[in-house]
Parts: structure tokens; C-alpha cells; sequence
């Protein structure tokens, strides 16, 4: 069964710039101030390195729907692209708050830590994460 959703997760996951591309601009089109559509036009400038539209079109959505539990995993992500380790953490944190049975949120966790160099709250996040999965 085909959904703009389903189209997306396998665009994204495939980097197929074009489809997102163009799911992007269906998406604006239809429903352009839907957090949805935001959240498509961030991801596809977060997967062209295009970081700082990525930035606004995922606060956008973070504003729109402060539980969404993505987007605050990739603005972690893109917050450790951008060497922001604090803001990574606080994304992380929030995303495992909306979600605390997701081993990816405390693995991201562990690894901001052992970025800031903290080794204990890295491994008890990490085992955290392992108990988990």
C-alpha cells in the first residue's frame, strides 16, 4: 500500500535526493504549513549537507509538534554535525523522554558523552541502550 510516508522512509533511506526532492514539493504544495511537510523539506536539506534550512524547517516542526520524537533525533544528529554537543544532548534527551524504549535515543546519548569526554555517563548510557535492544 503506497503512502507519502512509506514513499519517504524509503526515499530517505535510499538518499534518493530526486524523489525526495519531489515529495518535498508535493507535500509544500499540498499542505504547506502541515509539520509533515516541514519535516520532508528539513530531512531533504539534512541529507544534502544543507544544514541551516535543515535547522529551520526541523524547529519549525519541533514548534508545530513539540513530541516529535524524529525530529528531535535529527536535530541531535545535526546538532553533532555541527560539533554542538550540548544542543545534540538536550535533542537526545528530549527524544528519549518521548520515548524511553528506543535504544537509538540512549546510544545517541553515550555518544555525545564520549564526545565531551564523560566515560561514565558514555558507558551508562550505552548499557543502557544495549539492555534495551
Amino acid at each position: 500500500m503506497w503512502s507519502p510516508t512509506f514513499q519517504f522512509t524509503c526515499s530517505f533511506a535510499a538518499k534518493k535526493e530526486v524523489s525526495l526532492t519531489l515529495l518535498a514539493s508535493q507535500a509544500a504544495a499540498t499542505l504547506p504549513h502541515a509539520s509533515s511537510s516541514s519535516f520532508i523539506a528539513g530531512c531533504l536539506y539534512h541529507l544534502k549537507h544543507d544544514l541551516q534550512p535543515a535547522v529551520h524547517y526541523y524547529t519549525r516542526v519541533l514548534t508545530l509538534h513539540p513530541q516529535h520524537e524524529l525530529a528531535w533525533s535529527l536535530m541531535g544528529q545535526l546538532s553533532m554535525e555541527t560539533a554542538q554537543t550540548v544542543q545534540a544532548l538536550k535533542a537526545f534527551q528530549r527524544a528519549a523522554a518521548i520515548n524511553p524504549r528506543s535504544s537509538t535515543h540512549f546510544y545517541h546519548i553515550g555518544l555525545v558523552y564520549e564526545l565531551m569526554a564523560a566515560p561514565s555517563s558514555s558507558v551508562f548510557y550505552y548499557q543502557k541502550a544495549v539492555e534495551l535492544r
